[in-house]
């Protein structure tokens, strides 16, 4: 699986019960793949990311889907800008433009 230099940029969540933010780290592993999961952060093929915006780590990617596979243009607040532009220029995701345009003129925002 991690032939070729492939590697697991992992980013940060919130937990729920405490607040605070877990890293990669920091995560609870099942018993049985301990040792699995330490080969792969000793060996780098797990890499935290630790440049994040923290404001992010609330917005759930499903909300964010179904907001833009709706036409409600809500979901462009829950993401970059440069990757709503992209989304939008690429119909990525189920975006279309017909879509969006026919939400926003019947009052979806």
């Amino acid at each position: 699986m991690f032939k070729g230099g492939l590697k697991l940029y992992v980013y940060p969540m919130i937990d729920e019960a405490t607040g605070k933010i877990v890293s990669a780290k920091q995560v609870k592993v099942a018993s049985n793949l301990r040792s699995l999961f330490h080969y792969l952060i000793d060996n780098q093929y797990i890499e935290e990311i630790t440049d994040y915006h923290p404001d992010y780590l609330r917005i759930y990617p499903p909300d964010a889907l179904a907001k833009l596979q709706s036409g409600d243009s809500r979901w462009e607040r829950m993401v970059p800008s440069e990757v709503v532009r992209i989304i939008k220029e690429r119909e990525f995701f189920g975006y279309r433009k017909a879509l969006a345009a026919q939400s926003a003129l019947s009052g979806v925002s």
